[in-house]
């Protein structure tokens, strides 16, 4: 399968989030394993690949990197639960699926879930790996998580 088309889309605070949907069929949207998300480097590596391909075999699969991160804007400062609703908001809305499951990871369980409340007419599932119920859990690990990606991105 060729690479994702990369598609940006605005959010309402004016930030740009980079995203692609490929497949055909019930969406699934993934939100970003923040903060290591990059969209077009994950594709190059061999599991993820496999596992976009094979989600888009089932359906559409819909990734996006969050704000600050990967290919979206890299100059935003708020980082609030609000602002990470708002691009799921945004990409749901470039995507244009009425009805979805959504899947998050690690501390993206509470936008989530926060957007789930707000739009159960589209939530038609949720997924949720390894969620993190408080930040706080795991506030310290970013600066460590992020000098890693800087400096040793395949590991």
């Amino acid at each position: 399968m060729e690479p994702p088309q990369i598609r940006y889309t605005k959010t309402a605070d004016g930030v740009s989030i980079a995203y692609f949907a490929i497949g055909t069929g019930p969406t699934m949207i993934a939100m970003p394993m923040m903060p290591v998300t990059h969209i077009e480097l994950e594709w190059k590596v061999d599991g993820l690949r496999r596992y976009g391909e094979a989600v888009a075999q089932a359906g559409r699969y819909v990734r996006y990197d969050g704000r600050g991160f990967g290919l979206s804007d890299r100059n935003a400062h708020d980082f609030s639960l609000e602002a990470m609703v708002r691009d799921l908001e945004a990409v749901v809305d470039a995507v244009g699926s009425d009805s979805f499951v959504l899947m998050a990871t690690q501390w993206m369980a509470m936008p989530a879930l926060a957007y789930g409340a707000l739009r159960p007419d589209r939530v038609s599932a949720l997924v949720l790996r390894l969620g993190v119920a408080r930040g706080e859990d795991l506030s310290g690990r970013v600066p460590a998580l992020l000098e890693l990606v800087r400096n040793d991105w395949e590991a």
